[in-house]
């Protein structure tokens, strides 16, 4: 039997070469700085766990086994979670990154604050302490354990953290904030019992935290044989130390990046009898500036020390070439150094304000207002117990009074910082109807969306109780309800952190006011029932006519004299602030987000009411209803 294809097949002389097309023929690569591990390990080091997850481990096999170490498991406890769960958090507290716990001591949750306690002494019993620089380079017992500790109490049983806490060896961040009570650390011992800490933000708001002993560890050592520290930021709110020990501790961080001083307090403790601490600005900054650190955030500030003349002009002087931004005290908060600032707005990217506690007016209020309006090159605003008065965005006069006003003079204007980033303020209403009102939450929440539509961080704090200078009330709790505007804030499309407190909770019935932040809330079920509250809004066919009045056309067209920068927005931005504060613009948004392909906060990972620790805004929702 012959098999043809057998046959051996002789050599054609006719043959033309292969080709291969252009996009497979591989081209050798440079060598690419990203390929080295010590770099990526730098770079990853500076991008948040949200990206980490959603983006960075998705790229390639090695990106996402160096990122192991980053990705942190965490567990969230306060006020809104049902005790009944505590014992479930706890037993996976082994393999937990990052825990957040709220408790009151004398409360019903103390016993919960027990057994968080006994539960982190027997994670620290199983641990060594590490020894060494990098986290990278740790044992992965040490890389899954308890490395982020956020706490937070109303009251403080007096004495020492140490003699409270048991705090996991492989630290690298602490942050405690205690409302009522004094209590007292070493911050020497921390850092040696946790030799990875990075980050120790400590605040007590209505007293004192005292730092006791020297700040630097014991076994540091001298000279050249020195350990250096990885500290990189230390925020301290009410503290009160000797100022040298700081300095000290300076000489061995030198990565150090974020050193806030907020409202020192010049007394101390030291066993039974109360000393004096005295500090200096000029002296620590002239101290900072002699060591290699290159600070990106720096504030100090001294409770009830005013600051005028040259601390003032100490104040708006940058550190470093780094720092864009300004922090400032409440009582530098003066017309002579915000002339002073808006001098440098071409170049300031950041201001910081910072003030004793929440609930007191003030009468700078316009003052940052002002400022806000002048400076377009802002990107990133936090206030820190600082009275903003929501008249000055009632742009139109509309927030409803039953006579006379306070705050008919106010200035009112429109903000240059339309890039804004990060926008932290503390609300007052003092129209006689307050925040309370719909209509001024619709003016609030509209104004905020329309003027800063690129914002990723947003922090309204609302006061339940205010206080003028000249001793008047006034209670604020905006409305969270359909009609109040909430729903405004889904026009910021690049939005990944919201925290609210406080507003009025709306009952388990009322759900559906607040529930299409989740995509289980927009349902078909969920839509109908919205749209049938709209259907009851008799006031959107008052405002339509009003619209068309000829009145109303006149005075819009004369609000460059009212306004500030009205008469530099474009038509479209004031079309927008045309309808602001109405009820029609809620509705223009519930209808979109009725549409097909409507994506609401589709970056948005924090979210936070009545004062909870942040979390998803499914879990978010979850603890507001829980009671339900």
């Amino acid at each position: 039997m012959k098999f043809p294809f057998l046959k051996k097949k002789q050599p054609s002389h006719n043959k033309q070469p292969i080709t291969f097309p252009p996009e497979l023929i591989q081209v050798p690569i440079a060598p690419s700085p990203l390929t080295i591990p010590e770099i990526l390990e730098r770079i990853f080091s500076y991008v948040d766990d949200f990206t980490l997850r959603r983006t960075v481990v998705l790229v390639c096999r090695l990106w996402h086994q160096m990122n192991q170490h980053l990705i942190l498991r965490e567990f969230v406890w306060d006020i809104h979670v049902p005790v009944q769960n505590i014992d479930k958090i706890l037993s996976k507290l082994a393999d937990t990154g990052r825990l957040r716990w709220f408790c009151d001591w004398g409360m019903p949750d103390e016993g919960s604050w027990d057994k968080l306690m006994r539960t982190l002494l027997h994670t620290q019993s199983r641990l060594e302490q590490p020894h060494g620089a990098s986290l990278q380079r740790l044992p992965l017992k040490y890389q899954n354990s308890l490395r982020e500790l956020e706490l937070r109490t109303g009251t403080f049983k007096a004495g020492s953290l140490f003699d409270t806490i048991p705090f996991p060896p492989a630290l690298t961040s602490f942050k405690f904030t205690v409302q009522e009570g004094s209590c007292n650390i070493s911050l020497g011992r921390l850092l040696e019992t946790c030799p990875l800490l990075e980050e120790f933000h400590g605040e007590v708001m209505a007293n004192y935290l005292f730092l006791l002993g020297s700040m630097v560890p014991s076994d540091v050592g001298e000279g050249t044989q020195r350990r250096l520290l990885p500290l990189r930021s230390l925020v301290l709110t009410n503290a009160a130390f000797a100022q040298s020990s700081l300095e000290a501790l300076l000489l061995v961080t030198p990565r150090i990046q974020e050193l806030k001083l907020i409202s020192l307090q010049p007394v101390s403790t030291q066993g039974a009898n109360w000393i004096t601490n005295k500090y200096s600005r000029a002296d620590l900054v002239q101290h900072i500036q002699s060591l290699p650190i290159m600070l990106h955030s720096f504030h100090f500030s001294v409770f009830n020390q005013g600051v005028d003349g040259p601390e003032a002009d100490e104040m708006l002087t940058p550190l470093s070439p780094l720092e864009t931004g300004r922090s400032l005290w409440g009582d530098g908060l003066t017309p002579t150094l915000m002339r002073k600032l808006d001098e440098g707005a071409n170049f300031i990217t950041t201001l910081e304000l910072y003030w004793r506690r929440t609930g007191e007016c003030s009468t700078s209020s316009w003052l940052l207002h002002r400022f806000m309006c002048r400076s377009r090159h802002l990107l990133h605003v936090r206030t820190t117990n600082i009275a903003f008065q929501f008249e000055h965005l009632d742009l139109h006069r509309r927030a409803p009074t039953n006579g006379p006003s306070d705050t008919a003079s106010i200035l009112t204007g429109v903000w240059a910082c339309t890039n804004l980033r990060t926008l932290h303020l503390e609300l007052h209403g003092h129209n006689q109807s307050q925040l309370m009102h719909p209509t001024n939450s619709r003016i609030v929440f509209g104004y905020i969306s329309t003027v800063c539509p690129r914002l990723q961080d947003l922090q309204l704090v609302i006061p339940k109780m205010c206080r003028t200078q000249t001793g008047k009330l006034y209670f604020n709790k905006p409305s969270m309800r359909l009609e109040g505007g909430f729903v405004l804030l889904t026009r910021l499309k690049y939005l990944e952190r919201l925290f609210i407190t406080s507003f009025a909770q709306p009952t388990h019935n009322e759900r559906t006011h607040v529930n299409w932040m989740v995509l289980s809330g927009r349902t078909a079920e969920f839509r109908k029932k919205r749209r049938e509250m709209m259907a009851g809004w008799e006031l959107i066919k008052k405002e339509q006519l009003a619209l068309k009045d000829p009145a109303e056309i006149t005075r819009l067209s004369l609000m460059d004299k009212d306004v500030l920068r009205w008469g530099e927005l474009e038509t479209t931005t004031k079309r927008e602030l045309w309808r602001l504060g109405l009820l029609l613009e809620v509705k223009k948004v519930l209808e979109q987000m009725d549409t097909d392909g409507f994506e609401c906060w589709p970056l948005l990972h924090r979210v936070s009411f009545n004062g909870g620790f942040e979390q998803g805004p499914e879990a978010c929702l979850r603890n507001l209803f829980v009671e339900a």
